[in-house]
């Protein structure tokens, strides 16, 4: 099995696990080549989770290498405020609205 394949089958069984949790959308970035491989959104808990999916190995008993090893993932932690918005056309030019 491509290890394509295998990162693949892990990110689909996180997916099913998140949505089993609460999450009401779920976005996977698949051969994103950032932190980031799943997008889980928890609107009952005003929660978002940026997840990183690890197929080939065990995480370490020190966590503390894992947040070392993944500092880009651990600087988004944090508080933000959330804009719904959409991008369309309005008198004939594309804009990003608040909704």
């Amino acid at each position: 099995m491509s290890s394509y394949r295998r990162g693949y089958i892990v990110e689909l069984r996180a997916k099913d696990l998140l949505k089993k949790l609460g999450a009401k959308i779920v976005v996977r970035s698949s051969r994103s080549r950032t932190p980031i491989d799943l997008i889980a959104i928890f609107p009952d808990r005003k929660e978002i989770w940026l997840v990183q999916c690890k197929a080939k190995r065990e995480a370490p008993k020190n966590l503390n290498k894992l947040r070392k090893e993944f500092h880009d993932l651990t600087e988004l932690g944090g508080t933000y405020t959330v804009h719904p918005v959409i991008y369309m056309k309005k008198e004939g030019r594309y804009r990003f609205m608040e909704l």
